[in-house]
């Protein structure tokens, strides 16, 4: 009897293994082990394989073509030091670093926690400097450069109690302190003084500063020409040159001098400096610009012009991440028809064909009368003078109709015009590396659709899709009901 029952038992196990539910749900349950098993096992060969793919809208993990070519070409070995709290690193940075290493044995990384290691840190500190989490210190056998944190990232200080990030500059500042230790040169640009000119803004000495450039005033008046002059800086003299300055800048421009005027509109021209911008093409226009197309000014006032910006090298890097220019109040500068023939000159910003030039500088109103000018007019000029066939050997100017758009106020809030700055000194330098380098947006872009586009789109979201799904589960239902 007791064998009966459990041949009975067998057969029963036997009978319900063989239906096709429990078949379907052990091929089925296999499947999953299996699946898991494979993405467990890929998982763990991915970690162990050291490659990476950025995938972000801006490569802000990338780094740009011309870094990989300074890296290429390192003859010496550099440490980079990032200061972090234990545990405590900003991975993203590091992240940016490590592609610094891993494609040059040149270059070393290292992690170091400033209060356990002071003393290494106190060893490239000056006198009461101190340096915050986050900073970067680059070192070479002889030399050595710093980055302040706060320098790894962009700002808008639109709003000056709360300040935004915009973009990240690692890039920009890692790869300027590799250069500079790799050639040990400072590059000097020297203000003109002694005219009432008004002062770069603090944030833009810090920037230059940081592009590893020195800022120095001169006289040309009481002071002969410095000996170790890269770029003469002319801002908005509020008296005319004298005619032994002009000299010493006509010397100093014909022994392949650097040169960056930014002029304002006066009620007197100056007629020194117009004499000498003469010999290079150019002449100021005596005019105040009034752009008339409302898509090139801001804030519905037309002296705060938008300018056209031209595919210049200077303002590649604008373009193409369409960052804006704001010039206000700006003056024409004129490309004169008689020139020399070894001057090349190439306009960089402009108004549009509708701008027209006031040239009633005691009239306020907006009127255009018949002794106005018609544009367009050229705000910004680049000049260079082929001294010889030697391409090494040249000349080379920027003018400007503005230096207000350089003012503390403005650059705060159009970091474009910081950027259009800077990139004239690299340009004047031939810093041609620099110009390549743009800052990361940490910027989220709005996606702007139409209404036709936003119909679209809902009707696939709330319709489309959520049938679709609902008619595959009928599908799976119906065939699973009929096994």
């Amino acid at each position: 009897m007791k064998s009966l029952n459990l041949n009975s038992i067998i057969n029963q196990i036997k009978c319900s293994l063989g239906t096709k539910n429990v078949k379907y749900g052990g091929y089925t349950t296999l499947i999953t082990i299996l699946l898991i098993g494979l993405l467990v096992t890929v998982n763990l060969l991915a970690e162990q394989i050291p490659f990476k793919v950025d995938l972000s809208r801006n490569k802000i993990y990338s780094l740009s073509k011309e870094t990989y070519q300074i890296l290429d070409h390192l003859k010496q070995d550099l440490t980079i030091y990032a200061l972090y709290k234990s545990g405590q690193a900003n991975t993203d940075i590091i992240d940016i670093l490590k592609k610094y290493s891993d494609h040059s044995k040149k270059i070393k990384l290292q992690t170091i926690d400033p209060d356990k290691n002071p003393g290494l840190v106190k060893r490239y500190l000056k006198d009461n400097e101190s340096l915050n989490f986050g900073s970067l210190i680059i070192t070479s056998e002889q030399q050595f450069k710093v980055i302040p944190a706060h320098d790894l990232f962009n700002f808008d200080y639109s709003n000056p109690y709360q300040p935004n990030i915009t973009s990240l500059a690692v890039e920009q500042r890692v790869t300027g302190a590799i250069m500079f230790l790799s050639t040990g040169k400072t590059p000097k640009i020297y203000a003109l003084e002694g005219h009432g000119e008004p002062a770069l803004p603090l944030e833009l000495t810090k920037q230059l500063e940081t592009e590893n450039y020195e800022i120095k005033p001169v006289n040309l008046y009481t002071d002969s020409l410095p000996q170790d002059m890269d770029i003469l800086l002319v801002t908005t003299p509020q008296q005319d040159l004298t005619n032994v300055e002009i000299n010493k800048i006509r010397d100093f421009l014909a022994n392949q001098g650097r040169a960056l005027f930014l002029i304002d509109l006066q009620k007197d021209l100056p007629s020194n400096l117009q004499n000498l911008l003469q010999s290079y093409g150019l002449a100021l226009q005596q005019i105040m610009i009034i752009e008339d197309d409302s898509t090139r000014y801001i804030q519905n006032n037309p002296l705060l012009i938008q300018p056209e910006m031209s595919e210049h090298q200077i303002l590649k890097s604008l373009i193409s991440d369409k960052i804006p220019v704001i010039i206000p109040y700006a003056r024409g500068i004129q490309i004169l028809d008689v020139k020399k023939n070894s001057l090349i000159i190439e306009p960089l910003l402009a108004t549009s064909t509708s701008a027209w030039g006031k040239t009633d500088l005691e009239d306020p109103s907006f009127e255009k009368s018949a002794k106005d000018l018609q544009g367009p007019f050229h705000i910004a000029v680049a000049v260079t003078d082929q001294l010889t066939e030697d391409k090494s050997k040249q000349t080379k100017l920027i003018v400007i109709g503005n230096s207000i758009f350089a003012s503390s106020e403005i650059i705060n809030s159009i970091p474009g015009n910081a950027n259009l700055l800077v990139n004239s000194f690299s340009w004047l330098q031939d810093q041609n590396v620099n110009l390549g380098i743009k800052p990361k947006s940490l910027l989220t872009m709005r996606l702007n659709i139409n209404s036709f586009q936003t119909l679209l789109f809902s009707g696939l979201v709330v319709i489309i899709i959520p049938l679709a799904i609902l008619g595959s589960g009928l599908i799976v239902w119906m065939r699973r009901r009929h096994l």
